[in-house]
């Protein structure tokens, strides 16, 4: 018998170009909650440096993420 339960998404979220899907990222379920930021290159239109962070549940994340976000570049 097949389950009622939903699954939920395949994936969280993706990012494609041109037809090309560059990430898919499908977190953890503790991680589906929070903030959630990656680094897109617009010149090859690819992904990295994906971070997460769950400032609802732990006060310390908002402190990552505020020590996070100086160190990006501008127009990052």
């Amino acid at each position: 018998m097949p389950s009622s339960v939903d699954p939920g998404p395949k994936c969280f979220y993706a990012i494609e170009t041109n037809g090309f899907q560059q990430l898919n990222v499908t977190p953890a379920p503790d991680q589906q909650r929070g903030i959630h930021s990656l680094i897109v290159d617009a010149s090859t239109c690819s992904a990295s440096d994906y971070q997460h962070w769950d400032t609802h549940e732990f006060s310390s994340e908002s402190v990552r993420l505020g020590n996070y976000l100086p160190t990006l570049k501008t127009g990052k």
